[in-house]
C-alpha cells in the first residue's frame, strides 16, 4: 500500500473515529471495576468462540480455493486459510486493506495473479452481503418489536447523508458510463499504447475472477454452498455462545443471539479498525432492547469484542510466521491445466 498523504489521513481519521466512539461510550463506566469483573468469566466459553470462529475461516479458505479452481489454480486450503488470517490482521491496521493482503499472500505462496484472486473475494463479498441481507431481513421480521424500532431510529436520523451518499454513487456511475463509452469509440487509438493492454488485462482477469462461481460444476458448486452456509452459522454461533460467559446473558434466547450477529455484522463493515467503538454501539443497543441493562451490555460488548480481535492477533501472528517459512519458489501445489487459453492473462 502506498503511504502518501491521503492514505495517512484517512487512517487517522478512522483510528480517531474509533476511539472516539469508544470513548463516548466507556466515559462514564469505571474501567477498574470492569477489569474486576473479568474473574466472573466463564473462559471455556470465550475459548469456544474463538474455536468456532477460526473454523469459519478456514471454511472461507475452503470456499475460496474451490472458487480458483476454474481460473485454473488447484491451492488447497492451507495457504489460503494463512492468507485469510493475515488479512484479517492487515483490517485491524488499515482498515479495507484485509482483502488486498490475502491475494498477495497468495500471489506469493501459489503465484496467483491478484487481478483473478481478488476478482473471486469480489464475488465472496457479494454472497456474504446477500446472506447479510437476508438474515436481516429475516430478524427484522421475527423480531421487529426487539430492533425494528432501533434500525429505523438509527437509519432515518441519517437520511441526508444516506441521500448524499446516493448522489454521490450515481455521479460515480455516470462517469463510469461515459468512461465506458469513450473507451470503446477511442479503443482502436488507445490499443497503441502499452498502458492500454496492461490495463485491459488486469479488467479482464478481475472479471474472469468474479465470475468463476459461476463455472463451479459437480462437487465443487454443493461445497461453495456447504461453507457459505457454514460461515455464517458459524459466526452466529461465535457470537450466541458467548452469552453463557457471564450469568446475567446466559438466559438469553437464540434470537437474541440472531439480532446480535446482524449487528456486529453491519458494525464490523464500517470504515474503523475492527468495527471499534461502533461494534460496542450497536451490541449494547441491541442488548437494552432485549431487557439487559445498558451498564451490563457495554461491558458485554467489550468482553465480546475483545475475544474476537485477540483471537485475530493471536492467530493472524503465527499465520505470519508460517507464512515466513513457506517457499514462494517451490510451492507445495500445481495449477491445474487448462484447455482455455483466456486464463493465461498476464497480472
Amino acid at each position: 500500500m502506498k503511504f502518501d498523504f491521503f492514505s495517512v489521513l484517512k487512517y487517522t481519521v478512522s483510528l480517531v473515529v474509533a476511539g472516539g466512539l469508544f470513548w463516548f461510550l466507556y466515559r462514564d463506566q469505571d474501567m477498574g471495576k470492569m477489569i474486576d469483573n473479568f474473574s466472573s468469566i466463564d473462559y471455556k466459553w470465550i475459548l469456544l468462540s474463538m474455536v468456532l470462529m477460526l473454523i469459519s475461516h478456514l471454511s472461507r479458505a475452503w470456499r475460496w480455493s474451490i472458487m480458483l479452481r476454474p481460473l485454473g489454480y488447484e491451492v488447497g486450503i492451507w495457504k489460503p486459510f494463512v492468507a485469510i488470517l493475515v488479512g484479517y490482521l492487515a483490517n485491524l491496521v488499515v482498515p479495507r486493506m484485509g482483502e488486498v493482503s490475502r491475494c498477495a499472500v497468495l500471489k506469493r505462496t501459489n503465484d496467483i495473479p491478484m487481478n483473478l484472486s481478488f476478482g473471486a473475494v469480489i464475488t465472496e463479498r457479494i454472497v456474504d452481503v446477500l446472506m447479510l441481507l437476508t438474515i436481516t431481513i429475516m430478524t427484522v421480521l421475527l423480531e421487529f418489536d426487539k430492533i425494528g424500532d432501533f434500525l429505523i431510529n438509527t437509519f432515518s436520523s441519517n437520511t441526508q447523508s444516506y441521500t448524499q451518499k446516493l448522489i454521490f454513487l450515481f455521479g460515480i456511475f455516470v462517469l463510469g458510463v461515459v468512461a465506458v463509452v469513450l473507451l470503446f469509440l477511442f479503443k482502436e487509438k488507445l490499443a497503441q499504447f502499452a498502458i492500454y493492454h496492461k490495463i485491459r488485462g488486469f479488467v479482464v482477469g478481475l472479471k474472469d475472477g468474479v465470475l468463476s462461481v459461476l463455472q463451479l460444476k459437480g462437487n465443487d458448486r454443493w461445497i461453495f454452498v456447504f461453507n457459505t452456509v457454514a460461515i455464517w452459522v458459524l459466526y452466529y454461533f461465535t457470537s450466541y455462545v458467548l452469552f453463557f460467559c457471564l450469568p446475567e446473558t446466559s438466559n438469553l434466547g437464540m434470537m437474541c443471539g440472531l439480532s446480535i450477529l446482524v449487528m456486529t455484522a453491519i458494525s464490523i463493515a464500517a470504515p474503523v479498525q475492527g468495527g471499534t467503538g461502533i461494534y460496542h454501539i450497536f451490541v449494547a443497543a441491541t442488548l437494552l432492547a432485549y431487557g439487559v441493562n445498558q451498564d451490563l451490555g457495554k461491558y458485554f460488548a467489550l468482553v465480546m469484542h475483545s475475544s474476537q480481535m485477540l483471537m485475530i492477533i493471536f492467530a493472524g501472528l503465527i499465520a505470519l510466521v508460517v507464512l515466513f517459512f513457506i517457499s514462494p519458489k517451490n510451492p507445495s501445489v500445481h495449477s491445474i491445466p487448462q484447455n482455455d487459453t483466456k486464463q493465461n492473462i498476464p497480472a
